[in-house]
């Protein structure tokens, strides 16, 4: 056993050998590294001349690589200089590369990386003008194939060029860190490794920052560059990539469980987005090895629904099913490969979809102003539909009633309120005291509330137990008697008198313009069975709320996911900035998952949209 003499003595030569592994490391890339900038700077210089190029779009490619180029030839032209001196001493360069002055030399040119900046900001877009620069100028795309083809380029294109000053800025606080770890604080070159370290930090810090916000355009970028026979652009400011995964994928016309079979199945790629669900086949290539997809169909998230078959089929645990509200659109079996990865591709797509259409609602609710203050209302002639459609967000507000569970008769209602709860607030917002019941009768007559008990009850009571109706706001009353063609939703009986599991709810849980046959068809099964919901599990009635409270409470449930859990406006579901480009593989396990969607700059129609498919999907 040594004595702790011998073993800090030990300690002392290991950190020596290892400082000196470190310092001909920083010396060896660097001098690499500018090898690369000269490269890109002669690939510059040779598009220029060769005028594949306008001015213009050389100054957005190449940015100030030129400036980059200078700054570190200057570092390496100093770092030649003091090896000179080393080499020099006794034993040589071999026994005293750990004297070369590495913190003096960059801390004196660190300053001028905060060129560095420029060139970052500037990156995310030199490579998406790049690309459609290549894709209508052959002579460029020509040029820049010989040349990866040379020695020099060792197999390397002007992209992967491109990024390198990002990557070798962000190795610098590796290398230091480490060398100011390995250094003795009794080393000349101590303190000017210290004062290195927090400068080069800094100015990582403030490249992070541009990276971060545009690392999720970046992705989008990549995965448009993969895709073929798509005819529209995936880069829009408000969409979000998700995440991406392979899974066997079979479709049927109806949504018959035991019709669908796995062995029907063909392999598909998803991409989830937070306003689109996109399914791509693998493009497979005979000569070379490419990651390209191919563009098949898609269901925009405001009209998707999502249903886990394992509920009504145990033996289909590994799947569930997607479809669209449009009856055009095709139902997807998806099989995933273990009922663990099925679970959280479930959960990740279902409260997209239910985010997305949060989302939907509340711009669409919230674009209407209360177009009448309560205090001037002197008769219901004046609170008709539109005032209490402008009304619903400002209820479900922080500032509104309390949306809760309640009890009533020994049975506990979800997502509830008291209609003595509407008529204070109708009050307090002005109302007249005479006028306000009856202001609160019109959400029921309407059909923008229900009574949780008994949905045929159509008099507000103050002690009655009442539910916003997720169909109902999601349409106007002249909509809905359209929609039913002279049934009304309301007159359906009430969520108590339903037995059906969740997936049957879902069915009438449609966008605005549901077709007649399917309305009836949901009104003829609830009557089938009179049995009380309230009776049956707890799960059926948990699905049921929650797909009420996911559509039509957006203060229940955060519109737009967990990315800000400080503001009703934020959810996130995966961390793109945990990977390089924000890519996430289906290895890595999301067990948390929540979603990223943002605000659309189109107010989305009521219609439901259909599903766009790529005609030649086999």
């Amino acid at each position: 056993m040594l004595s702790p003499r011998s073993e800090e003595r030990e300690k002392v030569e290991r950190d020596a050998r290892q400082r000196k592994m470190t310092v001909m490391e920083i010396v060896e890339t660097e001098k690499d590294y500018v090898n690369d900038l000269e490269t890109l700077v002669r690939m510059s210089n040779e598009i220029q001349q060769k005028k594949l190029l306008p001015p213009e779009i050389m100054a957005q490619v190449f940015s100030n690589v030129v400036v980059l180029q200078g700054v570190n030839a200057n570092i390496t032209a100093q770092i030649s200089t003091e090896m000179t001196k080393v080499e020099a001493l006794p034993n040589g360069k071999e026994e005293n590369i750990d004297k070369l002055p590495i913190g003096k030399i960059f801390v004196g040119l660190v300053p001028f990386f905060k060129m560095y900046l420029v060139y970052c900001d500037n990156h995310d877009n030199a490579l998406i003008v790049l690309a459609k620069q290549k894709k209508k100028n052959k002579q460029l795309e020509n040029y820049i194939n010989q040349q990866a083809e040379t020695p020099q380029c060792k197999g390397l294109y002007l992209k992967d060029y491109l990024i390198k000053p990002i990557q070798r800025l962000c190795k610098y606080p590796l290398l230091f860190q480490n060398l100011l770890k390995l250094t003795p604080t009794s080393h000349d070159d101590y303190e000017s490794l210290k004062t290195c370290v927090d400068k080069i930090n800094d100015i990582v810090r403030d490249i992070n920052q541009i990276r971060d916000k545009n690392v999720n355009f970046l992705s989008l970028f990549q995965i448009e560059e993969r895709l073929v026979d798509y005819d529209n652009t995936l880069l829009a400011v408000q969409r979000k990539f998700i995440r991406e995964g392979n899974f066997l994928i079979a479709e049927d016309k109806s949504s018959k469980v035991p019709n669908i079979k796995k062995s029907d199945a063909q392999e598909r790629v998803i991409l989830l987005f937070n306003d689109r669900i996109m399914i791509c086949k693998k493009v497979h290539s005979l000569t070379s090895k490419t990651n390209n997809i191919k563009f098949v169909s898609e269901i925009e998230t405001t009209v998707a629904r999502v249903t886990d078959t394992f509920k009504t089929y145990p033996d289909y645990d590994v799947s569930f099913m997607l479809e669209s509200h449009s009856d055009a659109g095709k139902v997807k079996m998806i099989f995933a490969e273990s009922s663990k990865e099925k679970n959280n591709w479930f959960k990740l797509i279902q409260d997209t979809v239910n985010a997305a259409k949060s989302e939907k609602y509340k711009n669409n609710a919230t674009t209407e102003d209360m177009v009448v203050s309560l205090e001037d209302v002197t008769d219901l002639q004046t609170f008709g539909e539109k005032e209490i459609r402008s009304l619903v967000p400002k209820l479900l507000s922080p500032g509104g009633i309390e949306i809760k569970k309640r009890k009533h008769k020994n049975k506990i209602y979800k997502n509830a309120f008291t209609g003595k709860e509407l008529i204070d607030w109708l009050l307090s917002k002005g109302a007249k005291k005479e006028l306000a019941p009856l202001m609160a009768q019109k959400f029921l007559e309407l059909g923008y509330a229900k009574n949780a008990a008994d949905g045929e009850d159509k008099q507000i009571k103050e002690e009655g137990i009442y539910q916003f109706d997720a169909i109902s706001m999601d349409q106007s009353s002249e909509e809905r008697k359209r929609t039913a063609s002279g049934v009304s939703i309301m007159k359906s009986p009430s969520i108590k008198n339903t037995e059906k599991k969740s997936t049957s709810f879902g069915k009438a849980f449609s966008s605005s313009k549901k077709p007649q046959n399917t309305e009836k068809k949901f009104l003829s099964q609830q009557r089938k069975d009179p049995k009380s919901q309230t009776e049956g599990t707890e799960d059926n009635q948990d699905d049921i709320r929650s797909a009420e409270n996911s559509h039509s409470h957006p203060n229940l449930r955060d519109s737009r996911g967990l990315r800000d859990s400080q503001s009703s406006q934020g959810m996130n579901i995966v961390d793109s900035t945990q990977t390089s480009c924000g890519l996430l593989s289906d290895n890595e396990e999301k067990e948390s998952a929540s979603i990223p969607t943002a605000t659309p700059q189109t107010e989305p129609t009521q219609a439901a949209p259909s599903e766009k498919t790529n005609p030649t999907n086999d």
